[in-house]
């Protein structure tokens, strides 16, 4: 992360993390992701790095019965950002862009 951040030259550095959850498991939904709790508690170390992490607002997309991935041709739950997904982090990613620049 400091290489990164000596990369960045002093240019806001704003990460997204793109969880793996929530996710079909079985009969159920599997709503959390270790892994990416684990990168949050990393970034969370260097303050001058501004986080993107939608998993909340994933995990409540689940909870209305919508998930984060998958479309119409591929297993619920899996592959890349769907509608709501990309809609989520979209609206993180522009309020975490906002607080950069003020």
């Amino acid at each position: 992360m400091k290489l990164l951040l000596e990369a960045s030259e002093g240019v806001p550095l704003i990460v997204v993390l793109l969880p793996s959850a929530p996710y079909i498991s079985g009969d159920g939904i599997e709503m959390d992701d270790p892994a990416h709790e684990q990168l949050v508690e990393f970034i969370k170390r260097y303050p001058e790095v501004t986080l993107v992490d939608p998993l909340p607002e994933f995990q409540s997309l689940a909870s209305a019965g919508r998930l984060p991935r998958g479309f119409f041709n591929t297993e619920p739950g899996t592959g890349h950002l769907n509608r709501d997904g990309n809609q989520i982090v979209g609206q993180l990613l522009a309020q975490a862009i906002g607080q950069v620049l003020k």
